[in-house]
């Protein structure tokens, strides 16, 4: 099994673990499907072995095995990322979730604020967002915060006070209306145990709105270059109009025209300036 296989609801799967050196009669062996979104976790499968998926379509199942005499005398295996998604022929495709920022190498500080931001799709709206962190290297999952609505896109995590952690990971959640999952950011790796955080410093040079044709003309920049992503938003609603692409300039169709907008980075820094309508 490699990681972000396919595989199809129901589908029968051989044994997907072997042991050696320990004494079943003694402490079974534990093997089970675990779904790492917020609040769901452990699965059964199908079967007398349970070797039948179940019925559901995320990309964040794995497998576990686990073996020990007492629950905190354990040890545990665990199996790369999988997805569970239905036959294409049914015509419907999960959403899609873009993790935006921190940014991977990024540092906080203890204590501090770290700036979440995605941008989630599906066919038919996207129903919930779930936000889920890992301390230990993708080894095991913590809800950060479950159920935000799915038009939402940005989250402020506070950290606890403390030591920090070298490697922390953020992963955003996205499920759409017949409950399909998709995820972004289980391999990006930040640290929350620095001398403070990689802020950027944002600069908008052109906000312009054209009322003949419905758009929005926007040049920003950050003090990072091109590795900071950057994103507009209404300053008044805090709705995203778009991404400005590498080069810092873009073009958005929106309307009505907005009074201000405010441009966010990937790296924490932003910037607001008011929109110039023309003609």
């Amino acid at each position: 099994m490699t990681a972000g296989q396919i595989f199809e609801p129901g589908q029968m799967m051989s044994s997907v673990y072997t042991t050696s050196g320990i004494n079943r009669y003694l402490t079974r062996v534990e093997y089970y499907i675990e779904d790492v979104r917020g609040e769901t976790r452990k699965m059964s499968g199908r079967g007398a072995s349970m070797e039948g998926l179940p019925f559901y379509s995320p990309d964040t199942a794995r497998y576990v095995v686990s073996y020990g005499d007492t629950t905190n005398h354990r040890k545990y295996w665990y199996s790369p990322l999988f997805k569970i998604r239905p036959n294409s022929l049914l015509g419907d495709a999960p959403p899609a979730a873009t993790l935006i920022s921190p940014a991977a190498g990024a540092s906080f500080s203890p204590g501090t604020v770290v700036p979440i931001t995605w941008s989630a799709t599906d066919d038919e709206g996207v129903r919930l967002i779930d936000i889920v962190a890992s301390f230990d290297g993708a080894r095991t999952w913590q809800p950060i915060a479950v159920n935000l609505l799915g038009t939402t896109t940005s989250y402020n995590w506070q950290l606890a006070p403390g030591t920090g952690s070298a490697d922390v990971r953020v992963m955003v959640i996205a499920k759409d209306s017949r409950f399909q999952s998709s995820s972004d950011g289980s391999t990006r790796m930040f640290s929350t145990n620095g001398g403070g955080t990689t802020t950027d410093t944002v600069t908008i040079s052109r906000a312009t709105y054209s009322t003949s044709k419905g758009k929005l003309q926007v040049q920003a920049s950050s003090s990072a270059g091109p590795s900071a992503v950057l994103q507009v938003f209404n300053t008044s609603t805090n709705v995203l109009i778009g991404t400005l692409p590498s080069t810092g300039r873009g073009s958005f169709r929106v309307s009505p025209a907005p009074t201000n907008i405010t441009v966010k980075s990937s790296l924490g820094g932003s910037a607001s300036a008011a929109v110039v309508t023309r003609r």
